[in-house]
């Protein structure tokens, strides 16, 4: 598969109908516009849908850009951007339900990411995720990263997770920044820490679920609100499932509350999770084996969820906000 410039704007090579994922990089909106125009131009002509994932100033110059005739959506950022999991769920339903019919897309997506840590990881999740999430359907996509407003460690992001990069003359290139997916994931998975202060509870050698569920729910119940606490059974439980069924014992489960956050770490001392891309695509896009439905159900109702190897052993970590 390959991609030439020529008319101004990057256009597909013959047969490149797949997949393609590109980053460019720009320093005004005015900028990201006029580069990207021929190419959207080129995807009416060429009968592509096209997709839109940025904010309103910049939704109505691109969809004049893109000219008449464009079979076009917007998407708001804020629908899209939580954390990795809804980013890839959603991407992943948006092209699917467009590609059934031999249609391509082309999504010009905006980088929306701030200066948190816990926003800077999620992004550094959904660009090492994507091509696992839709490398398999029609797709191209240009994620926009403006050099004016973004954190540096954003766009380092960028620059790590794209095999090739556009420019505002035209080009592409090969980038040999570009790190292996799996590199990047590990690189977020690995930085796992049991929760902070004293524990609210501590569950050691645990081998009955119900009896951790009785437990979680006798201590939390006044000091949570309901529905916090019915997702840190569901989340503990799934994660607890795991390391008695796929790990080894003893399996510790350590409860800690801080700050308006419940802090959850299960422990166990097996091999851990050998898939680094296990439990981010939802169970429906999942064919054959399904013995991760657990993870991603885990990964969906926290706010953030990390796993590696601690000195106890292997460890997934979660929060969720009170």
């Amino acid at each position: 598969m390959g991609v030439s410039a020529g008319g101004g704007g990057w256009s597909p090579s013959p047969g490149a109908d797949g997949y393609v994922h590109d980053a460019l990089f720009f320093a005004t909106s005015a900028e990201l516009v006029s580069v990207t125009g021929p190419w959207l131009r080129d995807g009416v002509e060429a009968g592509d849908d096209l997709v839109l994932l940025c904010r309103d100033d910049l939704a109505s110059p691109l969809t004049a850009a893109a000219g008449r005739g464009a079979r076009l959506t917007v998407v708001p950022p804020a629908e899209v951007w939580r954390k990795a999991l809804d980013a890839v769920g959603f991407l992943r339903d948006l092209v699917e339900s467009r590609s059934r019919d031999g249609v391509r897309v082309r999504l010009l997506a905006e980088v929306a990411c701030d200066e948190s840590p816990r926003a800077l990881q999620e992004w550094r999740r959904f660009e090492a995720l994507h091509t696992h999430s839709v490398g398999d359907l029609s797709l191209w996509a240009v994620c926009g990263y403006d050099t004016e407003r973004l954190p540096a460690v954003c766009l380092e992001t960028g620059r790590q997770t794209h095999r090739h990069l556009l420019d505002t003359a035209g080009g592409r290139a090969a980038n040999p920044e570009a790190l292996d997916p799996v590199v990047v994931l590990e690189s977020v998975s690995s930085a796992v820490s049991v929760p902070a202060g004293p524990p609210l509870t501590t569950v050691s050698g645990l081998r009955d679920l119900r009896h951790l569920r009785n437990v979680l729910r006798h201590e939390l119940g006044g000091a949570m609100p309901a529905t916090v606490v019915d997702d840190l059974l569901v989340v503990a439980n799934e994660l607890a499932r795991n390391g008695i069924e796929h790990g080894a014992p003893p399996v510790d489960v350590r409860v800690a509350v801080t700050d308006g956050e419940v802090s959850c770490a299960v422990t166990d001392r097996g091999q851990g999770i050998r898939d680094p891309f296990a439990g981010y695509l939802p169970p429906r896009h999942i064919r054959g084996d399904r013995r991760h439905s657990g993870l991603w159900v885990a990964r969906y109702l926290s706010d953030d969820l990390h796993h590696g190897f601690t000195p106890e052993g292997f460890t997934v970590a979660f929060t969720l906000k009170a």
